[in-house]
Parts: structure tokens; C-alpha cells; sequence
């Protein structure tokens, strides 16, 4: 993937980092506990946990996750508000058709800010106003850009406590953002909609770029063609009827008698008519060309039944059969195409020609022909893919069918068994990207929808590429618990290694290493990223430790699950207590008697551990395993 490629999609920079500790206040370090004599003896601690991690069971007075207990790394996302990511996005008609809220301010500031006083203010008051935008956005999706930045600054003006002197500054700098406004755009948050949007777009910036100088080649052939048939008619005695000129002379002088003039003309000299035969195929070619103008040109009003680039199925019966009806339509197009430049320069022979085109098919399309043909675009919830219908898609991807598959999965698991300690399985729709890819015929892209950078390079690459592609797209849904933010949760699926990014490509080059790329991953090179987490000591020391971001991080946020995690108060903490990262990476030998557990930060900045039952290391032995293959 070539990320710095400018395109209509607007990629030009560098990609987002999806996390990032950059605003985030130190001085509210959360605190880690004061230190209390252990409750009981050490064995009977330890026995405890063990049954707690190996059986589930926990003593009745052992609490489980609350509500605002987030694990460590989650702690600055809070309140993700506050928080610059790649959402919103702006989509519209123009170039780029798709940009982030924050590349569009950076831009602005980039244009506008000068050096000194004057520069730093328009800067705070420009992304004062788009941390508005940005909440704002988050309760009216789909509004437009305008409408958002209208209201927001409202909220700012009425709500800013200023002197007068920098009142003014403000209105000026309001002013100028809404002046910048030239095209609005339509905002689009980190919600159900964003993906397919994200497909749509991505498919009209693809089509325009992959039909580029064809439309004009096309329009020349239909005026090619209808100058011979002007030239043609030019010579018939209807166009030198009295009826013809008189009305073909309606805006002229009042003096010029038509009927005069049509007696003239019937007796000059004509040039050899058209034959019939000849006349009716050309009108024939015509019809079929302008009924496919549309096809190339979205500026264009297709008529009924006329194929759309951009249309989006939502089965995979209805795709496989559009398949086949535009192989027909498209075989029949370029059949016309190639016919209409014979005629157009006069080298059409019905004794050596007809018999070729009359056999015309598929088989006789060059390359450049097939890569016009546009692809079908599916879109899939893994709600409705049933065992069966992975493997017809499956069956599909492995052929060399023109479809372009994007399965939206909402969630990577399935809990079964009773609600007290629900057991977990990682679905097979989850893992269904790297299965495409063992079959080594398809464009592959694995994403979440947080990682917006990798997302418009890989679907763009994905339509161009000659095949078939599958972009499987973890886009999970909304939650009023702050660790079930949409974006946090699709974040958090990539960091964990439950759902890492993923781009497979079968013309990348010879070997594996050259076709599959995890480039966007964070710490690609490490099982596990991790990062340096500041926190507070109960002595009031400020101190720093390495978290690592594993599957039981990620699985904490969901609290259908927190039969699984048993938040131990320090007083029954135990030296046998291990970090789940260090405990995935035990021998059994080496890890019999560990305790495996993760860090948390509860609401109020407090500093805590979580045991984690066994059937959560399983679904992060499984992650691992799958995270190593890659």
C-alpha cells in the first residue's frame, strides 16, 4: 500500500496514529493503592485465586468489574470526546472527496495561522470550535459539515468569557472557518453507517480514476458516428423538403423561401446515400453506446435497467446473478465499441466481419476492456452469514469473479453457556479474511473502522486490484458504556491482536512476506504492543511501568463478561499474581501456581488488578497463535 499516494480520497499524509497519550492531563496520574497487610494467609490467598482462574469460582464477597473500571492503556479515552481521532469524517462531492474533521482543521490552521500571538490564538479558537463539531457530530449523524460548524460556533460565542478585544478576534476567526466552508460536506461518525460509506466513496474515487480519458474516447465515438449519419441524412430527400428547411429555418430571415430553395437542392448533385443495412447498424451501435455513457460518466442520468457502478448488493444471489448479466452487457458493449471505430473509418465488411462478431464473446475481451468492466460491489452483515454462506462466499472469492465483498462484522465472538461465566468462541467470520487469503485469489483487507489511514489506502487498492476482494471491516456497535464507544472498541480490537490489521495482496509479489502486509499494526514486531504507563505511587512518587494491550484488555470492556474477572482489593494480592502478557509467554511448567491478571483504573483515578479466569488466556492463546501466523 502506497499511503502517501494523493488521490481523490484525499490521502497525502502520514497515517493518524489511532492512539495516542497527546493531550492527556499527568497531573491526574491515576493512584496506585496504599499498601495493607494481606488478608489471611498466603496459601489460602492463592488457593482462592487459582480456583477462581482455573474454575470461576470466587468468594461471596469478591467483587467483579463496576461500572468505569477501564483497563489501564483505556483509562486516557475516558472520554473520547476529548480525544483528536480520525472521526468524524467529511465526505462530499469535490477533490478529495473524503477527508477527517481533523486533517480539514490542520489544513485551515496550515493556511491561516501566521507566526506569534495572532497565529496561536486563531489555533485555540479553531479547535475550540472543532471539539464541538466534534460532540456535536456525535449526536446528529449525517448532518453537514455547515450546519455543525454553524451551531458549534453559536455554542462558542455564547459561551465564551472574553474581553471584548478578543470577542472580536473570535467572530473574525469564526468567520473565516465558515468562509472556508466552499463545499459542504457531509459528516460521518464512527457508527453503523461508516463503512459502507466508506465503500461507496471509495468506489466512486476508483471509478472515476480507472475511467479517466475512456469517457471522452467514448463521447468521440458516438459523435463519429452520428456525423455519418448527419452526412447521410444531409443527402436524403427529406432533409431538402420544403417541411425539413422551412423548419430547420425557423429562427432565420422571414425572407428565404424554403420551397425555393428545396427545388434548388433536389436537382444539385448528391454523394452516395448510406446503404440501408449499413445506416440501421450504425443507429443500432449508437443506441447501445449512449445507453452505456452513463456507465462511465456519474454525471450522467442512467436509464431503467442500466447498469450502476455504484450500487451496492446486499446478497450474494443477487451479486452472482448481476455478475453474469453485466459479463453479458459489458461483452456486448465492447463488441459494439470495437464495431463502431470499424465503421467510423470505413472498414466494416459484413462478409469478414459478421461472421467474427457474431461469435463475440467474453473470451475475445482484451485486458484494458476487462479492467472497464466495473466490478460488483456486496455488502454483508456477519449477522446474516450463515456456515453456509461463508463457504459460497468463499467458493466466490476463490474464482476469478469480478466482486468486491465488504463483510461488516459487529462483533468477533460469540458467548455461550450460562450468564454467571458465559463461554467465549472467536466467530468464523472473524478469522474469514485469513482464510480468503490461504486461497491466494483475492485482495484481502482485515481493518477496523478505527483505522481510517489503512482503510482508504486498502480499499482503493482493493477495487483497482484484478480479482476479487474481501474487505472485512470490524465496525462494532453503540453502547452507553464508555468502554463500548464504537471507536474505542475497534481500536481496542486491532491493539489486542483479537482483530490486527491485515492487507494481503496476490499480486504483491512472488513470495508470502512481499503479499501480505501488518504494517499497520502498532509494534508489529512484538507479540503484544505495549506501552509506557505514568501512574502515581501511594508514597506520592510519580513512577512508570510497561502495560502491555492484550485479548483480555479488550475483552474487559465487554461486561457480559465480567464473570470472567474478579477485581481483587490489594489486601489479597499475592507475589504469584503475573501480568497476562508475561503469563501467555510460560511454559505450563513455568506458569503452574501464576495467577494471570491485568491492570484497571477505576473512574476515580484509583489504581486496581483483574484476575482473569481461563476461558479468556484460552481466547488469548488462540489469538496469539493466529496473531503469529500471519
Amino acid at each position: 500500500m502506497d499511503l502517501e499516494q494523493e488521490n481523490e480520497l484525499g490521502m497525502g499524509s502520514e497515517p493518524s496514529k489511532v492512539w495516542s497519550w497527546e493531550g492527556w492531563d499527568e497531573r491526574n496520574l491515576p493512584l496506585e493503592p496504599e499498601s495493607v497487610a494481606p488478608e489471611g494467609d498466603a496459601s489460602q490467598r492463592l488457593q482462592d485465586l487459582r480456583a477462581f482462574y482455573l474454575y470461576g469460582r470466587r468468594p461471596a464477597d469478591a467483587p467483579s468489574p463496576g461500572g468505569g473500571v477501564l483497563p489501564a492503556l483505556l483509562h486516557p479515552y475516558r472520554d473520547l470526546a476529548r480525544v483528536r481521532t480520525d472521526y468524524p469524517l467529511c465526505v462530499n462531492g469535490s477533490n478529495p472527496a473524503l477527508r477527517t474533521l481533523t486533517e480539514w482543521t490542520d489544513q485551515f490552521i496550515a493556511d491561516h495561522a501566521g507566526e506569534g500571538d495572532a497565529g496561536e490564538q486563531l489555533k485555540r479558537n479553531v479547535y475550540r470550535l472543532e471539539s464541538v463539531v466534534r460532540a456535536l457530530a456525535s449526536e446528529r449523524e449525517g448532518e453537514r459539515l455547515s450546519v455543525l460548524w454553524d451551531r458549534a460556533a453559536a455554542t462558542v460565542l455564547e459561551t465564551s468569557n472574553v474581553p471584548p478585544e478578543k470577542e472580536a478576534l473570535l467572530r473574525d476567526h469564526v468567520a473565516a472557518v465558515r468562509g472556508a466552508l466552499s463545499n459542504d460536506a457531509e459528516v460521518v461518525v464512527c457508527g453503523p453507517q461508516a463503512a459502507l460509506r466508506l465503500l461507496q466513496v471509495s468506489a466512486r474515487a476508483f471509478w472515476k480514476e480507472r475511467c479517466g480519458g475512456w469517457t471522452d474516447e467514448l463521447d468521440g465515438l458516438v459523435r463519429a458516428l452520428r456525423d455519418i449519419l448527419s452526412a447521410d441524412f444531409n443527402q436524403s430527400d427529406e432533409a431538402r423538403s420544403a417541411d425539413h428547411l422551412r423548419e430547420s429555418l425557423a429562427s432565420a430571415d422571414d425572407d428565404v423561401d424554403a420551397g425555393a430553395m428545396s427545388h434548388l437542392l433536389a436537382n444539385a448533385p448528391r454523394e452516395s446515400a448510406l446503404p440501408a443495412s449499413r445506416r440501421a447498424r450504425i443507429e443500432a451501435l449508437v443506441d447501445v453506446l449512449e445507453r452505456m455513457q452513463p456507465v462511465f460518466d456519474a454525471g450522467r442520468q442512467p436509464g431503467d435497467g442500466a447498469i450502476r457502478f455504484d450500487r451496492v448488493f446486499e446478497d450474494l444471489e443477487a451479486a452472482v446473478a448481476e455478475v453474469h448479466t453485466r459479463a453479458a452487457s459489458m461483452t456486448e458493449f465492447f463488441r459494439t465499441v470495437r464495431i463502431a471505430r470499424l465503421e467510423i473509418q470505413n472498414r466494416y465488411r459484413p462478409d469478414i466481419h459478421d461472421p467474427y462478431f457474431a461469435g463475440f464473446d467474453e473470451r475475445y475481451l482484451t485486458d484494458d476492456e476487462r479492467a472497464l468492466c466495473p466490478p460488483v460491489l456486496v455488502h454483508l452483515g456477519d449477522e446474516t452469514l450463515s456456515r453456509a454462506e461463508i463457504g459460497t462466499l468463499l467458493g466466490i472469492l476463490n474464482a476469478s469473479v469480478p466482486v468486491k465483498v465488504m463483510v461488516e462484522l459487529r462483533t468477533l465472538y460469540a458467548i455461550d453457556g450460562d450468564a454467571a461465566t458465559p463461554g467465549v468462541r472467536l466467530t468464523g467470520a472473524a478469522r474469514l479474511a485469513s482464510m480468503t487469503a490461504a486461497m491466494n485469489q483475492a485482495y484481502v483487507l482485515q481493518a477496523p473502522l478505527s483505522h481510517v489511514s489503512v482503510l482508504r489506502a486498502a480499499l482503493l487498492d482493493g477495487l483497482r486490484f484484478d480479482g476479487p476482494a474481501l474487505f472485512s471491516i470490524y465496525a462494532p456497535g453503540a453502547s452507553s458504556d464508555p468502554a463500548g464507544a464504537p471507536f474505542l472498541r475497534a481500536a481496542a480490537a486491532a491493539e489486542s491482536r483479537v482483530f490486527p490489521v491485515l492487507v494481503f495482496n496476490p499480486a504483491g509479489g512472488a513470495t508470502l512476506a512481499e503479499r501480505i502486509d501488518i504494517q499497520g499494526n502498532p509494534q508489529p514486531e512484538s507479540c503484544w504492543p505495549a506501552s509506557a504507563f505514568s501512574f502515581r505511587r501511594a508514597d506520592g512518587d510519580d513512577a512508570v511501568m510497561d502495560v502491555a494491550f492484550t485479548p483480555a484488555d479488550y475483552l474487559f470492556c465487554d461486561r457480559r463478561l465480567a464473570g470472567h474477572f474478579w477485581m481483587i482489593e490489594s489486601d489479597r494480592w499475592h507475589d504469584n499474581l503475573t501480568p497476562v502478557h508475561e503469563f501467555l509467554e510460560m511454559t505450563p511448567e513455568q506458569a503452574a501456581g501464576r495467577i494471570p491478571y491485568l491492570a484497571t483504573v477505576g473512574r476515580e483515578g484509583h489504581l486496581g488488578r483483574a484476575v482473569v479466569a481461563r476461558p479468556l488466556i484460552d481466547v488469548a492463546r488462540q489469538c496469539r497463535t493466529y496473531w503469529r501466523g500471519v
